[in-house]
Protein backbone atom coordinates (compact mmCIF):
# COMPACT_ATOMS: atom_id res chain seq x y z
CA UNK A 1 0.00 0.00 0.00
CA UNK A 2 3.19 2.57 0.69
CA UNK A 3 4.33 1.79 -2.74
CA UNK A 4 1.21 2.68 -4.21
CA UNK A 5 0.91 5.54 -2.24
CA UNK A 6 -2.13 4.35 -1.13
CA UNK A 7 -2.41 3.44 2.82
CA UNK A 8 -3.88 6.88 3.60
CA UNK A 9 -6.76 5.66 1.60
CA UNK A 10 -7.77 3.17 4.38
CA UNK A 11 -8.13 5.66 7.45
CA UNK A 12 -11.38 6.29 8.91
CA UNK A 13 -11.72 9.88 7.30
CA UNK A 14 -10.39 8.81 3.70
CA UNK A 15 -9.61 11.79 1.02
CA UNK A 16 -8.01 9.73 -1.07
CA UNK A 17 -4.95 12.19 -1.01
CA UNK A 18 -1.49 10.92 0.24
CA UNK A 19 -1.34 12.53 3.49
CA UNK A 20 -1.73 11.56 6.61
CA UNK A 21 -4.91 13.23 8.49
CA UNK A 22 -4.18 11.89 11.93
CA UNK A 23 -7.32 9.59 11.71
CA UNK A 24 -6.74 5.88 12.93
CA UNK A 25 -6.07 3.57 9.63
CA UNK A 26 -9.50 1.30 9.49
CA UNK A 27 -7.54 -2.70 9.27
CA UNK A 28 -11.12 -4.54 7.33
CA UNK A 29 -10.99 -1.47 5.35
CA UNK A 30 -7.28 -1.71 4.57
CA UNK A 31 -7.61 -5.64 4.00
CA UNK A 32 -10.23 -5.00 0.86
CA UNK A 33 -8.49 -2.25 -0.79
CA UNK A 34 -5.57 -3.82 -0.58
CA UNK A 35 -7.89 -7.64 -1.74
CA UNK A 36 -9.08 -5.16 -4.67
CA UNK A 37 -5.19 -3.74 -5.37
CA UNK A 38 -4.01 -7.24 -6.40
CA UNK A 39 -6.87 -8.07 -8.25
CA UNK A 40 -6.59 -4.96 -10.52
CA UNK A 41 -2.73 -5.81 -10.86
CA UNK A 42 -3.92 -9.66 -11.58
CA UNK A 43 -6.67 -8.19 -14.04
CA UNK A 44 -4.03 -5.91 -15.88
CA UNK A 45 -1.42 -8.65 -16.16
CA UNK A 46 -3.77 -10.80 -17.65
CA UNK A 47 -4.95 -8.01 -20.19
CA UNK A 48 -1.15 -7.46 -21.30
CA UNK A 49 -0.59 -11.06 -21.83
CA UNK A 50 -2.78 -10.61 -25.36
CA UNK A 51 -0.63 -7.44 -26.93
CA UNK A 52 1.92 -8.50 -29.05
CA UNK A 53 4.79 -6.94 -28.13
CA UNK A 54 4.43 -9.16 -25.11
CA UNK A 55 2.94 -12.20 -26.62
CA UNK A 56 6.63 -12.93 -27.57
CA UNK A 57 7.63 -13.78 -23.81
CA UNK A 58 6.08 -16.90 -24.24
CA UNK A 59 8.34 -20.04 -25.40
CA UNK A 60 8.88 -20.53 -28.57
CA UNK A 61 7.07 -23.52 -30.45
CA UNK A 62 10.37 -25.79 -30.43
CA UNK A 63 10.89 -25.24 -26.66
CA UNK A 64 7.21 -26.23 -26.12
CA UNK A 65 7.90 -29.49 -28.47
CA UNK A 66 10.98 -30.41 -26.17
CA UNK A 67 8.53 -29.94 -23.19
CA UNK A 68 5.43 -32.43 -24.69
CA UNK A 69 8.16 -34.89 -25.70
CA UNK A 70 9.85 -34.65 -21.86
CA UNK A 71 6.56 -34.87 -20.16
CA UNK A 72 5.05 -37.46 -22.87
CA UNK A 73 8.50 -39.80 -22.48
CA UNK A 74 8.78 -39.33 -26.10
CA UNK A 75 12.50 -39.53 -27.79
CA UNK A 76 12.84 -38.15 -31.25
CA UNK A 77 15.42 -37.88 -33.89
CA UNK A 78 15.42 -34.94 -36.38
CA UNK A 79 17.59 -34.35 -39.43
CA UNK A 80 18.04 -31.05 -40.91
CA UNK A 81 21.38 -32.63 -43.07
CA UNK A 82 22.65 -35.82 -44.62
CA UNK A 83 24.89 -36.20 -41.35
CA UNK A 84 23.29 -33.68 -39.41
CA UNK A 85 20.59 -34.02 -36.81
CA UNK A 86 19.22 -33.47 -33.48
CA UNK A 87 17.85 -36.29 -30.82
CA UNK A 88 15.55 -35.29 -28.14
CA UNK A 89 15.97 -37.47 -25.31
CA UNK A 90 12.14 -37.66 -23.97
CA UNK A 91 13.24 -39.00 -20.74
CA UNK A 92 11.19 -37.02 -18.25
CA UNK A 93 13.84 -35.72 -15.10
CA UNK A 94 10.63 -36.83 -12.76
CA UNK A 95 10.25 -40.04 -11.59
Amino acid sequence: MEGFGLVYWTSHAPNLENRDYDSPLNYPLFFFVTTLIIYLIGVAQYGLRYLPPIYNNFPLKHVEFVDLCSIANISVMLFDNNFHGYYIHGRSPFG
